[in-house]
């Protein structure tokens, strides 16, 4: 299952773009991490070129410009703040336009530092909407599965209620998720 998150192509708030098909010709932001596996890097590529394909756009009409960002594991523990640097190189005119998901999407745009163009959670078809956002996945072993299955059953129904709370309560969501993320 993936986590319905904001899928956000982002401009500059001043920017006088207004739809994903005014990126042709103009520079697309990708972080770029010396990772071993840079899952960041894929993940926004491949969210941005489904963002493109709602405007009749493919990989060429745009130009892509590597964000240097910070090792996700090796310099952050696994929690890395790289999108600040994705966020830099949009308001310094470096990239016109770069992606975030989820919490970060959200108070860079409630706080002013960047508006949507895009929003990919919203469109009808899933694998648009999958693309850029977290799996949640919630696996348990064989044993814990056939010993103590109403422990599995109290952990799930908590995940549940949880996921209710927090369609209830998104400003209070927000915020918790955003002291998880090392947001301000």
């Amino acid at each position: 299952a993936f986590a319905r998150q904001r899928l956000c192509v982002l401009v500059r708030p001043d920017s006088q773009i207004t739809d994903i098909r005014h990126l042709r010709g103009l520079k697309v932001g990708l972080p770029l991490r010396a990772d071993t596996i840079d899952f960041i890097r894929a993940v926004t590529h491949r969210t941005l070129l489904y963002a493109l394909r709602t405007g009749g756009m493919a990989q060429e009409d745009v130009e892509w410009v590597d964000i240097q960002a910070p090792n996700y594991i090796s310099e952050h523990g696994g929690s890395s703040p790289g999108y600040a640097y994705e966020l830099a190189a949009l308001q310094d005119g470096r990239v016109d336009a770069i992606f975030l998901n989820g919490p970060r999407a959200s108070s860079t745009e409630a706080d002013g530092f960047a508006r949507s163009i895009l929003e990919l959670s919203e469109h009808p078809d899933p694998m648009f909407r999958m693309n850029g956002s977290d799996p949640t996945i919630i696996t348990v072993s064989r044993d814990l599965a056939r010993n103590h299955p109403e422990a599995v059953v109290a952990y799930l129904e908590a995940v549940l209620e949880s996921s209710s709370w927090s369609r209830r309560h998104p400003e209070e969501t927000t915020r918790i998720f955003a002291k998880r993320l090392f947001m301000p």
